[in-house]
């Protein structure tokens, strides 16, 4: 088996109020714009704060309290990002950390080998959906319902199960799923070309929770590591393993 370098999962705890003040001043908050895209913010911080070691997925925790946290897996531990936000970041973005204290960022090492037909439980929010022969992103419901030339009929439940089915790591078997919640939301986008331009994307949101098999003992990890779907830099795709 290739040995993998260690995986880490890392817990961020921002000051959110000096992360939105810093999002404020780069552009990506606007008084004549009344939404905002919390997962937008945090990966344009993210970025900043710690470059291409920056988590990813990573997924926000209790976006509606006063202090939510970040959850991601990365390949540095807390020690090394912290470094190299005091080495790297502004101090606006550093500011966001406390000063880049140790208290704001921990984290932990994740098992690299995991037994086959060991079983766990999962949960992650995903965005559902597919590029079209086109190129066009769209709902994995809408790829479908056009592949059948079908308008109605479909089960939303039964599409996205195997679309999700169709992103396991080769050696995972799902043994159960189900969707827990679904909506359709607006996430914000930028251009890469300068100028850079605003604009907003309808992308079909879900929360799955579910069970599987390990079939091959290094086929866990790469799963974790490269998150479910797209959007994984942007909030969606992170798994939490459960019990």
């Amino acid at each position: 088996m290739r040995m993998r370098s260690q995986l880490y999962m890392v817990e961020i705890r921002p000051i959110w109020p000096d992360l939105l003040s810093w999002a404020r001043g780069n552009g990506l908050l606007s008084a004549h714009e009344p939404r905002t895209d919390l997962g937008y913010l945090t990966h344009a911080w993210l970025r900043a704060a710690y470059g291409d070691l920056a988590p990813k997925p990573f997924r926000i925790w209790g976006a509606r309290c006063k202090r939510p946290r970040i959850l991601g897996y990365a390949r540095n531990d807390a020690e090394c990002l912290i470094e190299h936000a005091r080495s790297f970041a502004d101090p606006s973005v550093l500011a966001t950390l406390e000063g880049g204290s140790n208290t704001t960022i921990r984290s932990k090492p994740m098992p690299m080998s995991w037994p086959a037909g060991k079983v766990l439980g999962f949960e992650t929010i995903v965005a559902a959906t597919r590029r079209t022969t086109g190129g066009v992103e769209k709902d994995a419901l809408l790829v479908e319902a056009e592949r059948q030339h079908q308008k109605t009929g479909l089960c939303r439940e039964t599409v996205y199960r195997s679309w999700f089915t169709g992103r396991l790591q080769p050696g995972l078997r799902l043994l159960d799923w189900n969707m827990d919640a679904f909506r359709l939301v607006h996430r914000m986008r930028r251009t890469q070309k300068k100028p850079r331009k605003t604009h907003w994307i309808t992308i079909p949101e879900i929360m799955v929770r579910g069970r599987i098999r390990i079939d091959e003992d290094d086929a866990l990890i790469p799963w974790l590591e490269c998150g479910v779907g797209r959007h994984t830099a942007f909030g969606y795709g992170m798994v939490l393993l459960l019990p």
